[in-house]
Order: C-alpha cells, then structure tokens, then sequence
C-alpha cells in the first residue's frame, strides 16, 4: 500500500538528498520514494538525479525543469505528468506509464524506455538521442521535431504518431508499427526499415542519401582501387630493376678486386639502389593499405546501396498499394455511378410515359365527360354536383403531374451522377500519372509528396462532391415529401366532396 508524506517531510528528503549529492555520499541521505504515493505533487526545478522513483505513483506530478538524471523511475506511473524540459539523461523508465505525458523538449538522451507506455505523450522537440524505445506504445504520440539520432525503436508502435520533421538518422524501426503516422519532413537517412509497417503512413520520406549519389561512390571508389593497384605495380616492376640493378653491380663489385675507388664508387650506387629500393616497398605498402581502405570503403556502400535500394523498393510497394486501393475504391464508385444513373433513367423513363399517359387521358376524359352528359341532357340539377364527376379527373391530372415532377428529379440526379461519373474517370486518370511518375521519378521522395498531394486534391474533391449530393438527396426527399402531402390533400379534398353530394341528395 502507497504511503503519503507530508510536504514538509517531502522538503526534507530533497534536501537530505542534495546533502547527499554534493558530500558524493558522506553526508545526508540518498532518497528513496518505492512505495510512496507522490500524485500531483509539485517538483518544478527539482534536483532529483539518482532518485529511487520505482513504482511510485506520479500522476499529474509536475517535474518541469527537474534534474532528472540516472533516475530509476521503472514501472512508475506518470499518466499526465508534467516533464517539460525535464533532464532524464540515462534515466530507466522500463514499462512506465507515461500516457499523455507532457515531454516537451525534455532530454531523453540514452535513457531506457523499452516497454514504456506513451501513448498520447507529448514529446514535441524532445531529445531521445540513442534512447531506447524497444516495444514502446507511442500510439498517437506527439514527436514533432524530435530528435531520435540513432534511437533503438525495433517493435515500437508508433502507429498514428506525428513524427514531422523528426530526426531518425540511424534509427532502428526493425519491425515497427508506422500505421497512418505522419512522417511529413523526416530525416530516415540510414535508418533501419526492415519490416516495418508502413501502411497509410503520410508524407513517407525516402533518405536524403539516394541510390545514384551511392553508385557514384561506388564508381569512384573501384577507379581509385584500379588506380592503386596500378601504381602498386609499378612500383613491383621498380623494385624488380632496382634488385637486377644491384645484383649487376654486385657482380662488378665482385669483379672489380682490389681497385679501392671502384669499390667504393660500386658500393656506394649499391647503397642508393637500397636505399631506393626500400623507399619503393614502403610506397608499395602504402598504396596497399590505401587499396584496403578503398575496398572497405567500396563495401560499406554497397551495402548501403542494396540497403537503400531495399528501402526504396519497400516504399514504392507501398505507394502502388496505395494508388491501387484508391484505384478500386474509385472503379466501385465508377460501377455504383453508372447503376445508379441506369436506374434513374429507367424509373425517369416509366414515370415520364406513365405520367403522360394519365395526364393525356384525364385531358380527354375532362373533355369527353361534359360534352357526354351535354349530348345526352343528363346534367345533374345543381351544377355543382358537376365537380363530383369532374373530380377523379382532376385526380388523375394531379397523379400525373406529380409524378412528371417525379421524373423531373430524377432527370436532375441523372445529371448529377453523369458529372460525377466524370469527375471519377478524371481522378482514375489522375491516379494513373501518379502511379507512373511514382515509377518513374528519380527521386521516391518527391514521387511520395506528388502522390500525397494527389491523394489530397482527390479526397477534397469527393468530399465535396459527396455534400453536395447530401443537398440534392435533401432536396429530392423535400420534393417527395411535398408530392406525398399534396396527394394527401387530393384524398381530404374527394372525402369532403363526396361528404358533400351525400347532404345534397338528402
């Protein structure tokens, strides 16, 4: 069970423990928070390096500005704290909770925080410089601007995180969770992507370092091998005739016998082809150890090169992934565009000839009726009994008309459709050119930004698009609406007529 202390006892620890820090452990005392429940405490600006923090209970403490370093803080719960510009250099924080933490430019450098919880966490400009983030949750975290130089992120889930700008230079993503994060500006040069999840990523930036500035490299480095291997032989061939060259003058040494200024004159050309010839062997080795180096050279590029090109393949993968899902997803709208339109054009068909239909013969029974009744001198007594013959044709005229306005609306939504239909083939192409300059673009990185920006136009396109067929749906059920109510009215208007010529004949 958590123990709570008193603000007075907490002043006390921390100054016991300054004593402690400042005697380098002679005086006072080291402090030792495990088991003691410190939530909402205020420890802005605190000096608390190699403070015991392990388990405690830390929500919504504020450490901002604490001195933090080598602290042990593993399993301690910080949901909420505030660390702003908090030192956490060298810090462990193995499986803490830091969920919606505010880190913001705090210092993370090379501290320990393999399966920590930062969910949510604000790490907006913060240094995690060979941090360790093995298995971390950064789901949705904010690492804007963030400096992750050579940080272990293998199996991290930084799925919908905001790494604009973020530094990952050297980074290891082994295995990482990227769904929908926004990478939009960040540096990925020489960082590890292998199996990495990149799926919905936005904004994926391709190392700086692209595969042609390595072939170069590489170009170089083989011609400046060749060079030296070339100059390693010429100075082979020179030693061999400065030793031919010295056995000659050892043999006229031999030859010369007692003649002491020969001897002398032979030996001392003997010494300079020595001399020169040691000076040959020395620039052999030199030129071989800069061979050596040049190889070594040649194959970390290379293996830079196929890494690269690994990374480039992945990407482009996932950019064709893309388009093609936006491409199906386009090709159904395009079906469910071209039903749609044939639908409204056979229920605009058969309304238009129903319609017509009625409203032909109610005009003919509106003329055939009276002049009926007058050839055979059968009009009723009251004229007014005359509106209850008249009355179903004036029914059908409105049935008629009503469902004309009927076909009149969906004549409207075939138009409607048939732009929209447009519209899709024109995104359908536009997707295509993004897929081929995606393909064909030296450069991934501006091929990922062009088929981003594509994607966007698209999206603001449809959404668009997709309001406005939310007004014309309102609109027509407006209409239907309005039709239904006006044939509610024909039905009230027969029964009080019919009402009506019942009183009249009694």
């Amino acid at each position: 069970m958590e123990r709570k202390i008193t603000p007075e006892e907490l002043k006390q620890i921390l100054e016991k423990h300054e004593l402690w820090l400042r005697s380098g452990g002679k005086e006072g005392e080291r402090a030792n928070f495990e088991g003691v429940d410190l939530r909402g405490a205020d420890l802005r600006g605190a000096i608390l390096i190699e403070v015991n923090f392990a388990r405690v209970r830390l929500e919504g403490v504020n450490l901002a500005g604490a001195i933090l370093i080598a602290v042990n803080l593993e399993r301690a719960n910080l949901e909420e704290a505030n660390l702003e510009e908090a030192n956490l250099e060298e810090a462990n924080l193995r499986r803490a909770n830091l969920w919606g933490a505010n880190l913001e430019r705090a210092n993370l450098e090379e501290a320990n925080l393999w399966g920590a919880n930062l969910r949510r966490a604000n790490l907006w400009g913060a240094n995690l410089e060979r941090a360790n983030l093995e298995e971390a949750n950064l789901w949705g975290a904010n690492l804007e601007e963030a400096n992750l130089w050579g940080a272990n992120l293998e199996e991290a889930n930084l799925g919908e995180a905001n790494l604009r700008r973020a530094n990952l230079w050297g980074a290891n993503l082994w295995g990482a969770n990227l769904w929908g994060a926004n990478l939009w500006g960040a540096n990925l040069e020489r960082a590890n992507l292998e199996e990495v999840n990149l799926k919905g990523t936005i904004g994926v930036n391709i190392p700086n370092r692209n595969t042609i500035t390595l072939e170069t490299g590489v170009q170089q480095k083989e011609q400046e091998i060749v060079r030296r291997e070339q100059e390693i032989v010429r100075r082979e061939q020179e030693i061999v005739r400065r030793e031919q060259e010295i056995t000659q003058l050892k043999e006229q040494l031999k030859q010369a016998g007692n003649d002491a200024e020969e001897v002398k004159e032979l030996e001392s050309q003997i010494e300079q082809l020595e001399a020169q010839k040691q000076q040959l062997e020395a620039q052999k080795q030199q030129l071989e150890a800069q061979k050596q180096q040049f190889e070594e050279q040649k194959r970390q590029q290379e293996n830079e090169l196929n890494s690269l090109k690994m990374q480039i393949t992945k990407l482009k993968t996932e950019l064709s992934g893309k388009i093609k899902d936006a491409k199906e997803s386009l090709e159904k709208a395009l079906k469910n565009t071209d039903t749609q339109i044939k639908i409204n054009q056979i229920y605009a068909l058969i309304l238009g000839f129903v319609g017509t239909l009625i409203l032909i013969g109610s005009l003919v029974l509106l003329l055939f009726i009276p002049y009926y009744l007058w050839q055979h001198n059968l009009f009723p007594e009251n004229n007014w009994h005359i509106l209850f013959y008249t009355f179903p044709v004036i029914t059908l005229i409105l049935i008629a008309t009503t469902l004309l306005r009927h076909q009149k609306a969906l004549l409207n939504e075939v138009r409607y459709f048939s732009a929209m239909k447009h519209q899709v083939e024109l995104y359908s192409g536009l997707l295509e050119a993004s897929q081929h300059a995606a393909a064909g673009l030296g450069n991934p990185d501006k091929a990922a930004e062009y088929v981003q920006e594509t994607f966007t136009q698209i999206r603001d396109r449809l959404l668009s698009m997709q309001h406005f067929q939310y007004q014309a749906d309102a609109q027509s059920e407006d209409k239907r609406s309005r039709d239904d109510s006006s044939l509610d009215r024909v039905a009230r208007l027969l029964e009080k007529i019919t009402d009506l010529a019942g009183k009249g004949s009694q």
